[in-house]
């Protein structure tokens, strides 16, 4: 949603890149094999055809790099923001459909990168995990998983309370992000919060 998920003026090849790449982080959630996405745009009366199919192309495009290629949708105009709505369907990969509901006590923790900061630049960007997620669950008996919209702090809760399990996180395990150390300077906080905190990691 423009103003929610993307600023106004944000370039239309960003914002359709980061609207697949967005639900497609949900495939790499669960370890699938991306298969197809749709999307449905409705535009707002700033958006002039050129914009619009700038923006349809980096749709195209994206899906295309994910390995899911856009096969349907729909546009339509509205008097409001710019509003996309995409849905990625993917297989069950090696380890079939890991969810966020089966953690076990004395599971491990682990990320696949650098947190906090995202708002720098790279929540618009990014790559769903998708080669990493399905790397994983080949090496290693993975129990659950779930993607880093809303930070660190706030999915391990969604999978603790899936799953019926507690967690610890030891602060000088968590990697920080050189980004989040620069929002801190900013911000006053410190680096570790927003690298627990600040999401679409």
């Amino acid at each position: 949603i423009e103003g929610v998920h993307f600023a106004p003026g944000t370039p239309p090849e960003v914002v359709g890149h980061k609207a697949v790449a967005r639900a497609h982080s949900d495939t790499a959630a669960m370890a699938a094999r991306p298969l197809a996405t749709f999307a449905a745009a409705s535009f707002g009366p700033a958006w002039d055809d050129t914009v619009c199919r700038a923006l349809c192309k980096a749709l195209h495009e994206t899906a295309e790099q994910i390995g899911a290629p856009l096969v349907g949708g729909d546009i339509s105009s509205t008097e409001g923001p710019l509003t996309l709505t995409v849905t990625a369907l993917g297989t069950p990969g090696p380890a079939g459909a890991v969810t966020r509901s089966g953690a076990q006590v004395g599971d491990v923790i682990c990320v696949t990168g650098a947190l906090g900061g995202s708002l720098r630049g790279w929540h618009l960007d990014f790559m769903p995990r998708i080669a990493e997620a399905l790397e994983l669950v080949r090496r290693a008996d993975v129990h659950a998983m779930i993607d880093l919209s809303d930070g660190l702090s706030t999915d391990l809760s969604h999978i603790a309370d899936m799953s019926g399990v507690g967690v610890e996180v030891r602060a000088d395990a968590v990697p920080v992000s050189e980004a989040a150390c620069e929002t801190a300077r900013e911000s006053g906080r410190e680096a570790l919060w927003h690298a627990l905190n600040d999401g679409e990691d």
